[in-house]
């Protein structure tokens, strides 16, 4: 019987969170976790490009020969740019007034960060090729695209297809490009906004990990805050220290090129 599959991601790999990603890297290691996907913005806020540092770029290109993987995640990981960006390059972003639901997720879900919830088809294509030619630039290899939140629709997921793909994922799920087949994960990811945040977050990864031992693959998703509130970040190598004993560290794409659709 195959062995189960953990997933550890990290997200928000930009310049300025490089040194604490670095470190979290490192810790993972330590206690065998040597692959990891590493959710790279291209262009985090309009004014940090991954290109503008070479040490991070080196860095991920070498964890990338070594089996880690690096993950498109948006653009601008950010709302309140995209009508810049259309104006400089052409492109031509809606970003249209949102509704009640968008206007939460938008506002009070995450701190502004819903960049690729309401984008059509064409809007979403146009940055995720941005981000794929950046990459490409830069000798990185993408198969997959997360949005930043995870927050999308269902163009998002045909534009990310499109561009050639191999999956994307939500909170709930990982999918499969192109035809969208869809596999239940929920993944533990902890909020340290505020420190309700995190009372709560401890509170009910605690419950969720293990309600998902039996959950093919477990997926347990990190950000660069974590490892600045100690209880957050024993709590996360607490789990991923129990899951390691009896689950094999991989990748997204090393997942989806093992398991047939």
């Amino acid at each position: 019987m195959p062995q189960p599959s953990l997933i550890v991601s990290l997200h928000d790999v930009t310049p300025s969170t490089f040194d604490r990603v670095r470190r979290q890297v490192d810790e993972l290691a330590s206690f065998g976790v040597t692959r990891t996907s590493l959710l790279a913005v291209p262009c985090y806020h309009g004014n940090e490009k991954l290109g503008d540092d070479p040490a991070l770029v080196k860095w991920l290109c070498a964890r990338q020969s070594e089996g880690h993987e690096v993950v498109l995640h948006g653009w601008l990981h950010q709302i309140s740019n995209l009508k810049s960006l259309s104006r400089r390059g052409g492109d031509q972003i809606s970003n249209p007034s949102p509704s009640p639901l968008s206007w939460f997720y938008r506002n009070l879900y995450t701190a502004g960060e819903a960049e690729f919830l309401t984008l059509n088809h064409g809007e979403a294509r146009a940055l995720i090729g941005h981000g794929l030619a950046m990459f490409n630039e830069l000798g990185l290899r993408a198969r997959g695209f997360i949005a930043p939140a995870w927050l999308m629709n269902p163009e998002v997921e045909r534009a990310a297809a499109d561009q050639g793909l191999a999956y994307t994922n939500t909170i709930s799920e990982l999918v499969r490009l192109p035809g969208g087949k869809r596999h239940a994960t929920r993944s533990c990811v902890w909020s340290t906004r505020a420190a309700w945040r995190r009372e709560c977050s401890l509170a009910w990864n605690a419950l969720l990990f293990r309600r998902l031992h039996d959950v093919e693959p477990l997926r347990i998703s990190l950000h660069p805050s974590d490892l600045e509130y100690p209880a957050v970040w024993r709590q996360i190598k607490g789990l991923i220290q129990s899951a390691c004993r009896l689950r094999k560290p991989v990748t997204y794409a090393d997942w989806i090129s093992n398991h047939a659709g």
